[in-house]
């Protein structure tokens, strides 16, 4: 049976305009890709983890070498993205991934790296390597897919990234999230794909300054990803329809850089995803 997401507008809710004179939401990591990566780094740069959080608390959560299939019968759940999934300080069980794998009793895999995307740090998008800190070559999404099959044999994959991308417009955007879903299906056929929104803890309703006038992302990309038939059972789960943190005061949840989410953020975070996750039918908290 196909699946969508169910949410709804939010009442107040103000979406954020992403144009040429305010990219500062529009990418995470742009002109200060090489300091705000130092800041998530030794370690984030390596692309892959995995992590047994089914049978564990968030904190202490082992970190494994090996393919979640050997793990036996639980479940198993593989998060590509950007410095957003990678977890406070780089430390993945704390972030907001593992956190839901746990509060679903999932094993945890992360395929993140930092100031990645759709399209940014792909071909013509390569980001700057930095001793100590991005020390491999970027990546975009649907590049790490076949090195991630390799290791993770996923029964839900979740793409949550975008951030990264929003200065590239609306249809370059599209084109290559609507490309990464469809290399993530036919990657993991048996598994159950999740989509969410580009957005920003603080910014959960970003719009594109486009020609038509402002047109917000999350409903864009839905729209685009159910015109194609084979995309009837991706879950689409969009913060901003969805409302999170609207009319909040989210400053104790970011971290310095008024960017990403701290360690209390994350946990909010999973606590939103975690019934998002419910809500379309993924299972019960444990």
């Amino acid at each position: 049976m196909s699946e969508q997401s169910r949410h709804s507008a939010a009442p107040g809710a103000k979406p954020r305009r992403i144009s040429p004179t305010n990219v500062r939401r529009g990418r995470v990591l742009t002109g200060g890709v090489i300091a705000l990566a130092m800041v998530v780094v030794l370690g984030v740069a390596a692309v892959m983890f995995g992590h047994d959080t089914a049978a564990s608390d968030p904190g202490t959560a082992t970190t494994s070498s090996g393919p979640t299939a050997d793990r036996g019968a639980s479940r198993s759940a593989l998060f590509v993205g950007d410095s957003y999934t990678v977890g406070p300080s780089s430390v993945p069980d704390f972030g907001y991934p593992c956190l839901t794998a746990t509060n679903l009793g999932w094993n945890c895999n992360l395929g993140s790296q930092p100031g990645t995307g759709y399209i940014s740090g792909g071909p013509d998008h390569r980001l700057p390597r930095v001793l100590g800190a991005l020390e491999v070559a970027s990546l975009n999404a649907s590049e790490r897919l076949p090195r991630l099959r390799e290791n993770f044999d996923a029964d839900v994959v979740v793409l949550d990234a975008g951030r990264n991308d929003l200065q590239f417009g609306p249809i370059y955007l599209s084109n290559m999230f609507l490309y990464t879903v469809e290399r993530a299906r036919e990657t993991w056929p048996a598994a159950r794909i999740v989509a969410i929104a580009p957005w920003f803890i603080d910014d959960p309703d970003v719009e594109f300054d486009s020609d038509e006038g402002p047109v917000r992302v999350g409903p864009y990309l839905e729209g685009k990803l159910r015109e194609v038939p084979e995309n009837a059972a991706v879950t689409f789960i969009d913060p901003g329809s969805l409302g999170w943190f609207v009319g909040e005061d989210v400053s104790g949840l970011l971290a310095d850089d008024g960017i990403h989410p701290n360690p209390e953020g994350h946990k909010r975070i999973a606590e939103k995803l975690t019934a998002a996750m419910i809500a379309d039918g993924f299972g019960q908290l444990q």
